[in-house]
């Protein structure tokens, strides 16, 4: 539920899909647990009841997902954030004083007593709530603003781990407290790991969630691991890949090839040093449509089991997951994957990374100008010639996709989600096409090198606001029997702006 709130554009699953739709998916890939980070959804009582947003789960729709779990034999495991990524509590007024940096909400300062306060009163919360949990998970990543605040620096200043020594401190008092309750502590790897002698000073039941969702920016996974491994026993590690396979957050589609590759490389991993276990992750802040992620439970489920995600393995996916035979399934997807000029990740439109919650004022000249600039760039006009391929095949998989709906037998609602994904794809590639051959000065140029010719378009490329609004009414009436309807509508108008319409289409 990260960044999920009642005015976010980001949408995810409602309590019964929760507890039906994604728990049987758990369930049907052999999986133990489930990782779930509430934040602004969970229902907090008393002085803290401000953080849930409108639409937050009731305390009863806790009960009865925590029960339904237990009787499948999975283990909900509640994520509190209780440093880094708790914008769903700084934006709170009477939270102001807890911020490492006034400015930013991205943060609190974990030299502020009453930041320990807080994050003891809302795990007793959390607890409280999840009585059969055995494990609670504290967050604590990318704490980018450590050290900022005067007292902090102060601290900082006096040990020769710097700013490090203020957040082991932090956790360690934490993690302690959270033992006295009779709960096992996770946190995330990547800050305690940047002084890698202070991990030794945790208590040792302290378990570490080791992510690496391997792409680019996350380095070499078993180099990291080592790390890490050097300080604690593998015991205390819990492995964390990432479904959602794309690089820099700024797909509308993911990678199947970059998801199964990391999940297979994270699981072989885990199993060959006798971690504890593996726990993939997944988020909607990227903008994207959350049910397309859950056949990626099934890959984990098989690989967390030593199985190997071979090329057999992933001809033979779609008949066992939606019992229709496609072989080429993940081929095709990943002939889809790559960057849209308009659909950009949601996280690339953020006014900055340390507030979450703020967005840049969407202005299509200036993305306009950026997308041709960058185009000009490139020998060739590489990039078009991507767009005009990825659309055209996209129509025809959307075409074989469409008859064969009728002929699904499992798992048929994310069989829809992704055909309306790849329908978005479509119709935003044609929509960037009609742009760039709108706003490009080389009119000329363009339409001798791809073909492309004035009539294509005003017919074909062009689209209208109306059939904008079909496949706008198509996404919102479907998701919202899986998901909160004003969560769906939010997303849908920052995917599709009206911009679009008042500014090309009319």
């Amino acid at each position: 539920m990260h960044q999920i709130h009642d005015f976010m554009p980001y949408f995810g699953p409602d309590m019964d899909s929760l507890s039906s739709m994604i728990l049987g998916d758990c369930a049907a890939a052999g999986l133990n647990c489930l990782l779930v980070e509430y934040e602004a959804m969970f229902p907090y009582r008393g002085e803290h009841a401000r953080i849930a947003c409108s639409n937050a789960f009731t305390r009863e729709d806790i009960k009865k997902f925590c029960d339904k779990a237990e009787k499948s034999n999975i283990r909900i495991i509640p994520l509190v954030q209780t440093l880094g990524h708790v914008y769903h509590i700084l934006c709170h007024e009477k939270y102001s004083g807890l911020r490492e940096v006034p400015e930013h909400i991205q943060q609190c300062c974990p030299a502020n007593p009453d930041t320990m306060k807080l994050a003891r009163e809302l795990i007793d919360d959390i607890i409280d709530s999840h009585p059969q949990s055995e494990y609670i998970h504290l967050g604590g990543d990318e704490c980018g603003l450590l050290g900022t605040c005067p007292h902090c620096a102060e601290i900082a200043a006096k040990d020769p781990a710097g700013k490090y020594r203020v957040y082991v401190n932090y956790y360690r008092e934490l993690t302690d407290y959270v033992i006295s309750r009779g709960k096992i502590p996770i946190i995330w790897h990547d800050i305690a790991v940047k002084e890698p002698e202070l991990l030794r000073e945790f208590n040792e039941k302290v378990v570490f969630h080791f992510w690496n969702y391997g792409d680019h920016c996350h380095g070499v996974l078993e180099e990291h691991f080592r790390v890490l491994n050097n300080n604690i026993p593998a015991s205390r590690i819990i492995g964390g890949a990432g479904i959602r396979g794309e690089s820099g957050h700024g797909s509308l589609l993911l990678s199947p090839t970059l998801a199964l590759d990391n999940i297979s490389r994270m699981n072989k991993l885990m199993i060959r040093e006798n971690a504890l276990g593996s726990i993939v992750t997944d988020w909607p802040d990227c903008g994207t449509f959350w049910m397309n992620s859950l056949s990626f439970f099934a890959a984990h489920g098989f690989s967390a089991a030593g199985g190997e995600i071979d090329r057999s393995w992933r001809e033979n996916f779609a008949a066992e997951y939606f019992g229709v035979d496609i072989p080429e399934w993940f081929d095709r997807y990943d002939s889809f994957y790559g960057p849209v000029p308009l659909a950009d990740g949601f996280q690339m439109r953020l006014a900055s990374y340390l507030n979450r919650y703020e967005f840049k004022k969407f202005d299509l000249n200036k993305i306009m100008e950026r997308i041709i600039q960058g185009e000009k760039a490139i020998p060739g006009y590489g990039n078009i010639f991507w767009y005009c391929h990825r659309r055209f095949i996209l129509r025809e998989w959307i075409g074989k996709m469409e008859q064969l709906s009728a002929q699904i037998t499992r798992h048929k609602p994310e069989f829809i989600s992704h055909l309306l994904t790849f329908k978005t794809v479509e119709f935003l590639l044609s929509l960037s096409l009609g742009f760039i051959m709108r706003y490009w000065d080389e009119h000329d140029e363009l339409c001798v090198g791809y073909q492309l010719t004035p009539s294509l378009k005003e017919k074909d490329i062009a689209r209208t606001g109306e059939e904008m609004d079909i496949l706008a009414e198509e996404i919102i009436k479907f998701y919202s029997c899986y998901s909160p309807a004003g969560q769906v509508r939010r997303f849908v108008k920052e995917l599709l702006p009206d911009e679009f319409r008042r500014e090309f289409m009319d």
